[in-house]
């Protein structure tokens, strides 16, 4: 008769609640969170936490248990069955943070009889895994003068479920165009948001500058700016053109051109002017067919 099998039980304690997340609802003035005098030790996100504790007066990284059960059964991930290798699969890693395993096997034979258990124990951290698609990324022309254009720039890092990356991670946005490079740092205002207002010389967007933005060293993406305003633009048109109603009594369908001219006072405002040909088909003599 073979021996009974082990029962090994995997204990998690887990975070509920995300470090970026918590940061990013509390709304605090990052300039109070700097230090009043040269503390080498000193840490904006702690003191923050400490501050929203007191608020609160509540645990605001909360914990949570859970348990999985390993099988040697071939159907979790484990091998062949009774191969004696356990494993199971646990997918409640949404939130960052660090995650700890307490594995538990009972019930392991250990000679004349009896039973024994042995305990083993493993610890992870969660990182945010941010993603441009998911992120915000707003550049806002806040002015535009003979010199360039003065832009806002906030970017929020994010994960594919909403978690928020956090502060204390260089962010750095380079105007590059051919030739040149320029490297921007952005404030970070302590709460997962990273903003700065930039100029953009007009030589630099004459050469069709954009904006490259990384994160802790990495590429993150890629920002276009606002394209240079031409003044004046010039579009052509061509088509059929079908008479209705009325018109449909007295003219067959015609080829049309039409020409249209744009003077360009913003991106937003424009005057625009059309001209045009339509070559109707008079079903009438004596009627001319050209409109």
């Amino acid at each position: 008769m073979p021996p009974p099998k082990p029962k090994i039980i995997a204990y998690c304690n887990k975070p509920l609640e995300g470090v970026g997340n918590v940061l990013h609802a509390f709304k605090y003035d990052p300039a109070k969170l700097q230090p009043t005098d040269s503390l080498a030790d000193y840490d904006p996100i702690t003191h923050k936490l400490d501050i929203l504790r007191q608020q609160t007066g509540k645990e605001i990284l909360p914990r949570g248990a859970s348990e999985l059960a390993l099988y040697d059964d071939g159907a979790h991930d484990d091998g062949a069955a009774g191969d004696g290798l356990y494993a199971n699969s646990f997918a409640d890693t949404k939130i960052q943070g660090s995650y700890t395993f307490r594995f538990v096997a009972s019930d392991i034979p250990s000679g004349s009889g009896l039973k024994t258990t042995r305990e083993w124990t493993k610890s992870f951290y969660n990182q945010v895994n941010i993603d441009p698609k998911y992120s915000d990324i707003n550049i806002t022309l806040l002015a535009k003068t003979a010199d360039g254009m003065r832009y806002s720039v906030k970017i929020v890092p994010k994960d594919q479920f909403g978690n928020f990356l956090g502060p204390e991670y260089p962010v750095v946005v380079t105007v590059s165009h051919p030739g040149a490079q320029r490297v921007i740092q952005l404030n970070d205002n302590i709460d997962g948001t990273y903003t700065k207002e930039i100029f953009i010389t007009q030589s630099e967007a004459d050469a069709d500058a954009i904006l490259e933005i990384d994160i802790d060293g990495k590429k993150f993406t890629t920002a276009k700016l606002e394209p240079k305003l031409r003044k004046f633009s010039l579009s052509i048109h061509g088509g059929i053109a079908v008479p209705i109603d009325n018109f449909a009594d007295d003219f067959e369908q015609g080829y049309n051109v039409l020409v249209d001219l744009d003077y360009h006072f913003t991106q937003q405002l424009s005057f625009v002017g059309f001209f045009g040909y339509n070559d109707f088909k008079s079903k009438t003599a004596g009627i001319d067919d050209n409109y």
